[in-house]
């Protein structure tokens, strides 16, 4: 098969929103996930056909170094969905180089530790870290903006993008209920606010007066999120905004928690995808072998054994 014509990746990026992506529900995320490997492949001005398997494997060790694996796949992933699509449909190359992808084994394992959740917040928190500009990340306002948003990522388990779609009428004080707007799922659900939550989702409310709760990008979250990490010299990668989602899953379990009303917390169709956001420790482990320890114990009734030497012959 030859090529019929030359493309760019920015070409390649235009058409393949208008063919495929723009009628995806997260359509515009793949796109920009598409466009942010262009800095790594060499632009976008680049032409689509002179990529090889070794732009590939550059790619993802660059991707690495700054993010988890999922993450990483995604991008991986989007491009080799360019890639089949130009060599399929457009006939933009003469094939499809070797996408080596990264390997995800214990990707939902990462939970926020309790100390780190209190450095997070109480760097956040820390007026001394503050600028004085408040367009900067760092001003009072918007540090306890963030303040606000990284409570209520831990004690609803909401997805990010679900938290920024929040808007002061979604919370009932009487009820103490949030409303979550279709997502992921498109299904509606409601999740009962803590409170320091309930409190956070207030102060915000009164802060922004109307219109979304969060005005900023999902890309805004993890750039923050990654600023934060450094100012607190926590060198992990592996360590994101989704992991309160999986972190509050997790605390759930270990508070004994029925899984069906964590489905419902997380709002997962089935629950085996919840049990993918939970982790028995061993300390879980040891707690249930000894409650089937006990209840055996309870329930055995125990009788002396015969004495052979005391049988009659």
């Amino acid at each position: 098969m030859k090529r019929g014509f030359t493309m760019t990746l920015n070409q390649a990026a235009n058409r393949i929103w208008e063919e495929r992506w723009q009628f995806n529900k997260d359509g515009k995320k793949s796109l920009q996930t598409f466009r942010n490997t262009f800095r790594y492949l060499g632009g976008g001005d680049r032409e689509i056909h002179t990529l090889t398997a070794e732009d590939m494997m550059h790619l993802r060790m660059m991707l690495r170094k700054t993010k988890a694996p999922a993450t990483v796949n995604r991008h991986l992933a989007a491009v080799k969905t360019v890639l089949k699509q130009s060599f399929r449909i457009w006939k933009a190359i003469d094939d499809v180089p070797y996408i080596q992808m990264e390997k995800e084994k214990g990707r939902r394992d990462r939970i926020v530790s309790y100390d780190e959740e209190e450095r997070i917040l109480g760097w956040l928190m820390d007026e001394r870290t503050c600028s004085y500009d408040i367009r900067s990340y760092d001003s009072i306002r918007n540090k306890r903006t963030f303040y606000n948003f990284f409570v209520l990522l831990m004690d609803t388990g909401a997805r990010p993008g679900e938290l920024l779609r929040l808007r002061p009428h979604d919370f009932s004080r009487n009820t103490r209920k949030l409303h979550i707007a279709p997502g992921k799922t498109d299904e509606y659900r409601y999740v009962w606010l803590t409170d320091r939550a309930a409190e956070c989702f207030q102060t915000q409310a009164k802060q922004k007066g109307s219109g979304v709760l969060f005005s900023f990008r999902i890309e805004v979250v993890s750039r923050y999120f990654n600023h934060i990490k450094n100012q607190l010299l926590i060198n992990d990668p592996s360590l994101t905004p989704y992991c309160y989602r999986h972190t509050c899953a997790t605390r759930m379990v270990e508070a004994n928690v029925n899984p069906m009303v964590i489905q419902k917390q997380l709002g997962h169709r089935t629950l085996i995808t919840t049990q993918r956001y939970t982790k028995a420790d061993v300390r879980q482990l040891e707690a249930g072998m000894t409650a089937v320890d006990i209840i055996r114990r309870n329930n055995t009734i125990s009788e002396p054994m015969d004495d052979p030497e005391n049988e009659e012959t």
